[in-house]
């Protein structure tokens, strides 16, 4: 189990993309890893496989992440085998009781 002081929102940075991935969008999972810190993320990014499709669960938010009257919502993408996608998540927000917070 990850400890609370480690849980983190992790807003993307998007380099280059064919799938339907945004810049601040959040990373909530990874081939199904639940993602609580940039490092964790950097590590199963850089090791996923990359002869097989690549999972990632996303929290979008319109109309931004520090809007007060956003809606957010969960995206499912699948990067293919040999995807040009190049993205990061340079840092970690703290994570609250909830999305709202």
């Amino acid at each position: 189990m990850v400890g609370k002081l480690s849980h983190r929102w992790l807003p993307l940075t998007v380099t280059k993309a064919t799938e339907d991935i945004r810049d601040q969008d959040i990373v909530w999972s990874v081939n199904g890893h639940e993602i609580y810190d940039p490092a964790q993320f950097s590590k199963l990014w850089k090791e996923r496989a990359k002869n097989r499709p690549t999972e990632l669960v996303l929290i979008r938010s319109s109309p931004s992440f520090h809007d007060p009257y956003w809606k957010r919502w969960f995206v499912r993408t699948v990067i293919a085998p040999g995807s040009v996608t190049s993205i990061s998540v340079p840092i970690g927000l703290t994570r609250h009781a909830s999305l709202r917070d």
